[in-house]
């Protein structure tokens, strides 16, 4: 990242054995969250409540060869994470489960607003019978950090082979030497 970054895609291929479906989680680096509710006091805004959730994926994207939902086993996208609804995202306080629920789906809508989490199903690209593509953006205001790219290969309904591969992200030029 430079200090002209704008944000930017970055190409991500691969070669598979055999048919099947793919689907790729991009997610990093852990963070601590805040989400904060706002009431109206006197006509006035504020923030009231406050939660943190540790540990939670800065960016979370999801890519597949087709739907999701139609085809992969709910017990997979839960093992594997695959899908904001199974990222293990605890807050930092003993809640009720249904302000628990209320701040989770706050923080996941707040994420996906930036540009942090998303799902692009049927974004993965197969040619030929070996080869696949697909697109990871990152947007402008994207943290640096250490990233996990996973491939999983999926046929009838369970994961037959999987990778994991890291994916640094860091400043360069004078914007890095300035920010050190």
């Amino acid at each position: 990242i430079t200090t002209g970054f704008t944000g930017t895609e970055v190409l991500l291929f691969g070669a598979i054995e055999g048919e099947g479906d793919l689907v790729v989680v991009v997610s990093g680096p852990p963070q601590t969250a805040e989400v904060r509710r706002k009431e109206s006091v006197v006509g006035i805004w504020l923030n009231n409540a406050q939660v943190s959730f540790e540990n939670a994926p800065a960016y979370y994207q999801i890519m597949a060869t087709r739907e999701i939902g139609d085809w992969l086993p709910q017990t997979i996208r839960e093992r594997h994470k695959i899908g904001v609804e199974f990222l293990r995202l605890t807050p930092s306080v003993e809640l009720r489960p249904v302000e628990s629920k209320a701040f989770t789906a706050a923080f996941i809508r707040n994420k996906e607003r930036m540009g942090h989490y998303k799902l692009d199903e049927g974004k993965i690209t197969k040619l030929g019978g070996r080869l696949f593509r697909t697109n990871v953006f990152f947007p402008a205001n994207v943290p640096t950090g250490t990233y996990k790219v996973e491939v999983f290969l999926i046929r009838d309904g369970a994961v037959e082979s999987a990778q994991t591969t890291p994916l640094y992200v860091s400043q360069i030029g004078i914007g890095a030497d300035i920010y050190q």
